[in-house]
């Protein structure tokens, strides 16, 4: 589908004079000429005229060289590099020269009538002149001009007018002539009869068809193009004519064929030229790698994004770095979420032009390293999430300090990690991290040397060394320097806690809790208060750990039954039951609960379950048990008392 009509600008003159005269356009959109006090085709080097540059619709003054009084720029590259001349009045020479970065660098001096001037890719130049009034092709590289005996086939870059002088066919029965050349071959130039700019027309010549620019023009436009005078890579056109009937440069871009992002490529294929892509933020990133092909070639025109508000592309770091003429050639608003960033390299990723935000997915020691920076960007908004590549539950290595500011990076990592935090130096108040499954505070000395004392509110709790005091909580674990300690709460008898928790890794897994496991189920308890011991006894006894292990599957017998309750004690208290206790759980708790219901059955499997739940919900909560594991003042922290209740 073609667009109907093109795009124009008009190009205003630089106060205080009336008219300009572009000369040249980069493919980057830059304009370059002169505004003057002579109406084209009426002046000479005698009448006031000055080099200008025209970026995004804005014109400046382009200084002259010293000594000179008047001048015009006709060349520039995607850079914004300028050829000029200045012209002295008195005896008509004009030196060229080269305007970069706000200085001047005169290239010739002493030339007659410059004719032309183009860069190359290499940011060489060349240019037509008169010395010694005979036309001669010059070079300019490596800080020297010469002459040359012809062309070399170069890529020109922001084309000055004039460098084509080719006669086309004739348009309605007028002569035509080309006056500069794309790389794709357009051709740009006017059309009518010899000596009358007012009876020109500004034309394109493509395909072997001349066409009236004036034709991509709505009737009422108010503009009539009389003198195409330069063209880009983009189909982008300078020139001059009427607007409203008084004198006025412009700059047009042609329509362009319009495609979508999976159609683009094809009609790339069987026309390499020119074309603009019409389509969704999604579809544009589904094909960015043959859209990217297009690009190379500087054959897109623009991209549209259809997509309400502002859009948004998601790329990975790779694609943002080789596709990135693609996101260039996008107009309007969007956004570039990168995913797949390096901890380390997601500051930089994050200041690229387009980028919003950055997802980072990379190992604990790498992210651990770079968490600061991925604060910075968290707090600015500017980091969409963390994903830690490290198998299993990974640990983050952090100061105090870092768990304190930082906390906005670590709430924005996805999937289980745990954190092992340094102990400060100073007294702090410090709370682990609410989305990591387990937080161990780590010191330097041996347990000995420190007070741990619980305030009673079974949250906070408080660590004491050499007058200093440190408040914690959201703390699972304490790791000194000869043993680690487990913190929970006190077992309540209504209200299921950590140390209930703590009691069933005894009683069903005959161990201490894992930091991880004893932080997630403290997770799931503030998620659901009302969660029973049984239901969390059951969860226990379901779990991989215990349904997989062999030695738990008992016969479905009062002899199974026995074996354990009598694996529970020694899981739990590490003796034999009391006498009379197997007996006493059979009758009260197990056979009610199993009565009526067939061996072998799913339903005598689910009462099992629900029974054997009840047992371990009954005995596990023994005073025993705490007396044996928790660190108190008479049992100080040790190997056998490696409990902490606050």
């Amino acid at each position: 589908m073609t667009a109907v009509y093109a795009t124009i600008i008009q190009l205003n003159s630089l106060s205080p004079y009336t008219y300009t005269y572009p000369t040249a356009i980069s493919n980057s959109g830059i304009v370059v000429g002169n505004a003057s006090e002579y109406l084209y085709g009426t002046g000479s080097l005698n009448t006031n005229m000055h080099a200008v540059e025209w970026i995004n619709g804005s014109v400046n003054a382009i200084p002259e060289l010293p000594g000179y009084s008047v001048g015009s720029a006709i060349a520039v590259d995607n850079a914004g590099d300028v050829v000029a001349f200045s012209a002295n009045t008195s005896s008509g020479y004009v030196s060229l020269y080269r305007y970069s970065n706000g200085t001047e660098t005169q290239l010739s001096p002493g030339l007659l009538n410059i004719q032309w001037a183009e860069f190359d890719s290499s940011g060489n130049i060349y240019f037509g002149a008169l010395p010694n009034n005979v036309y001669q092709d010059e070079e300019y590289t490596n800080g020297s001009y010469h002459s040359i005996s012809s062309l070399p086939s170069v890529s020109p870059v922001g084309q000055s007018g004039g460098d084509v002088t080719t006669k086309l066919p004739s348009l309605n029965g007028q002569i035509t002539r080309g006056w500069a050349e794309n790389d794709a071959g357009l051709i740009v130039g006017f059309s009518g009869p010899t000596g009358y700019i007012s009876q020109s027309r500004a034309i394109v010549y493509q395909n072997g068809t001349v066409t009236d620019l004036n034709t991509y023009l709505p009737a009422n436009s108010g503009w009539v193009l009389e003198y195409a005078l330069a063209v880009n890579d983009r189909d982008q056109i300078v020139g001059f004519g009427t607007y409203n009937g008084t004198y006025a440069s412009f700059e047009l871009t042609l329509p362009l064929p319009t495609y979508t992002a999976s159609g683009a490529m094809a009609a790339f294929q069987a026309n390499p030229s020119l074309l603009s892509i019409s389509d969704s933020a999604a579809n544009i990133q589904s094909n960015l790698d043959n859209l990217e092909t297009i690009a190379a070639a500087t054959d897109i025109g623009t991209i549209t994004l259809t997509d309400n508000g502002t859009p948004t592309l998601i790329v990975t770091a790779a694609e943002l770095s080789t596709d990135s003429a693609v996101l260039q050639d996008i107009s309007g608003s969007f956004t570039v979420t990168v995913t797949g960033v390096s901890a380390k390299a997601a500051g930089s990723e994050a200041t690229q032009e387009f980028v919003h935000s950055v997802s980072v997915s990379d190992s604990a020691a790498n992210i651990s390293a770079a968490i600061d920076t991925l604060a910075s960007l968290a707090s600015a908004g500017k980091l969409t999430s963390v994903a830690i590549t490290d198998s299993g539950i990974p640990s983050l290595s952090l100061s105090a300090n870092q768990l304190s500011s930082d906390i906005s990076a670590l709430q924005k990592i996805s999937g289980p990690f745990s954190l092992s935090v340094s102990a400060p130096t100073l007294s702090e108040t410090l709370t682990g991290a609410t989305n990591a499954l387990g937080n161990t505070l780590t010191f330097t000395e041996s347990t000995g040397q420190y007070t741990i004392t619980a305030t009673g509110d079974g949250v906070h709790f408080t660590v004491s060394e050499s007058g200093v005091t440190d408040t914690l909580s959201n703390i699972q674990a304490l790791k000194f320097a000869d043993l680690t300690l487990i913190v929970a709460q006190t077992p309540g008898s209504t209200t299921v806690t950590t140390g209930n928790v703590t009691e069933l890794y005894a009683a069903v897994f005959g161990r201490e809790p894992d930091v991880p496991g004893l932080a997630y189920y403290q997770q799931e308890l503030a998620a659901n208060p009302s969660r029973s011991l049984i239901s969390l006894a059951e969860t226990f006894l379901a779990s991989p750990e215990y349904a997989n292990n062999s030695a738990h599957a008992y016969a479905q017998t009062p002899v199974g039954e026995a074996a354990f309750i009598n694996d529970s004690y020694s899981n739990l208290l590490h003796r034999a039951p009391e006498a009379g206790a197997v007996a006493w759980y059979q009758a009260n708790i197990i056979e009610p609960i199993l009565s009526g219901l067939t061996a072998g059955t799913q339903a005598y499997s689910d009462a099992e379950l629900h029974a054997h739940a009840q047992v371990l919900a009954d005995f596990s909560q023994s005073s025993e048990f705490l007396g044996n594991v928790q660190a108190t003042t008479q049992h100080p922290a040790s190997a056998q008392h490696w409990l902490i209740l606050i």
